[in-house]
């Protein structure tokens, strides 16, 4: 039996994405939203990864 607040093993690590210098903008359940430098990207968490579901370049200021 699983405890309510207990961490899942497959649970999504945002702060491997920081580690990489990704900046978190959002998580929301397994889907990330991250941006380094002009480039913001959707990541999701699958078999204990992040992979990219998309992204965009931002136009320079």
């Amino acid at each position: 039996m699983m405890l309510p607040n207990a961490t899942v093993p497959d649970d999504p690590k945002p702060e491997l994405l920081r580690r990489d210098g990704w900046n978190v903008k959002s998580v929301y359940g397994s889907y990330c939203v991250v941006w380094r430098g002009q480039e913001e990207v959707v990541m999701f968490w699958r078999d204990g990864r992040w992979e990219r579901a998309g992204g965009v370049l931002r136009a320079a200021a």
